[in-house]
């Protein structure tokens, strides 16, 4: 089967483009026997001299524009993308996203992977917040078209999904979720990693915050969860990776700055490898593929059920999952109680590596996609 992978900007052959999702994805596409992969994309920035001029328009007026859903934009890589078709012979095609899915010829039929929808966003993540009127229509136009012509969705999460049904008119069997896969993946053995796991009680409870949105990630939950539990009496590490503000100083904090997981992969799978949980406090997340590596080392995650958050943590299987909006309080009192019950916690690390296993892999990801690309090949 000769398949096509679209895109816009983002290149499957770069794993820095779009958090590796493109690159992580063609790979696990291209160990399923019998698939052959090509690739429509990237299309190229165009030049866009009068998105410039809006941008700075309304950037004065405290607003935020979106450029690459101008009509003009969209025209540009329609053409880009029709002439790419128009010299390969595939049977199908994948698309990333819904922008490259409008810039798709007319009667093309493919499936779509993404992991939100331009409704289930806006308001939602802070850089999805005070969008103009221009580019809130505007997206809002290329989402429907987009979800309108695609045959199949394939989507992160069961939130998103409920966005492309209530919102867009998609019937439920149009629309399959399959959770991100981990990019970062643990080699050790189930016994190893019991091994590992078993350890984690021993020492003090190292808890892993890793972001580069210190607000949407919830940064100051976090240390304020880790100084509830130290003010308690409990032994804790809060070891935090990416970006921080300056944090002042304390004997159970570890900052670890930017934590590059390909050239210092060594000392990201350390501190994951001896992490207790994966603490999360997010508050807007379309899927997080942390939560994703973290099951692969064993490590339960601990999060709030916002957006696509629990279909990533299925609460008791792979983690802990609490509410919207959940105090530092909260977190400590759920984080308290599981460390008073080793013998839980040690079945929550072994069934939090099961799960991953079993669905929070790209090759999940890429069986899905091909299944439902079968189908409308035939």
């Amino acid at each position: 089967m000769k398949l096509a992978l679209a895109t816009t900007t983002d290149d499957p052959d770069n794993p820095q483009s779009w958090s590796g999702i493109p690159w992580h994805l063609a790979e696990a596409l291209r160990e399923i026997e019998g698939v052959e992969l090509v690739a429509l994309g990237p299309l190229g920035v165009p030049r866009r001299y009068p998105e410039a001029v809006r941008k700075a328009w309304y950037r004065l007026r405290g607003q935020r524009y979106i450029w690459w859903r101008e009509p003009r934009i969209i025209r540009i890589w329609s053409e880009r993308m029709a002439a790419k078709l128009a010299a390969v012979d595939v049977d199908a095609v994948m698309v990333l996203g819904s922008v490259a899915s409008r810039c798709l010829p007319t009667g093309v039929r493919h499936v779509v992977f993404t992991d939100s929808t331009w409704d289930s966003n806006v308001d939602y993540y802070p850089t999805m917040t005070d969008v103009c009127a221009r580019s809130r229509r505007f997206s809002e136009e290329v989402d429907r078209a987009a979800f309108t012509k695609a045959d199949h969705v394939v989507i992160t999460s069961d939130w998103a999904k409920q966005s492309l049904v209530d919102h867009y008119g998609m019937r439920p069997d149009q629309v399959t979720v399959a959770p991100i896969g981990a990019n970062t993946v643990c080699d050790l053995d189930a016994e190893a990693l019991a091994a590992r796991a078993a350890a984690r009680t021993d020492g003090p409870m190292r808890l892993f915050w890793i972001g580069v949105e210190w607000e949407r990630k919830g940064g100051a939950v976090a240390v304020a969860a880790a100084a509830e539990l130290h003010r308690r009496g409990v032994p804790v590490e809060l070891h935090m990776a990416g970006v921080s503000p300056d944090i002042e100083p304390q004997p159970w904090l570890r900052l670890h700055g930017f934590l590059n997981f390909t050239t210092d992969r060594a000392r990201a799978e350390e501190i994951y490898l001896s992490s207790y949980m994966l603490m999360l406090p997010t508050t807007a997340e379309d899927a997080g593929i942390v939560f994703a590596e973290a099951a692969s080392f064993a490590v339960p995650s601990i999060a709030p059920g916002t957006g696509g958050v629990p279909t990533m943590v299925e609460d008791a299987v792979n983690g802990i999952l609490l509410r919207e909006g959940a105090s530092p309080e909260e977190y400590a009192d759920a984080l308290e109680s599981l460390w008073n019950d080793p013998a839980r916690y040690e079945a929550l690390a072994a069934s939090s590596r099961a799960r991953f296993e079993r669905e929070l892999t790209w090759a999940h990801v890429a069986e899905v996609l091909v299944e439902q690309l079968q189908a409308i090949a035939r």
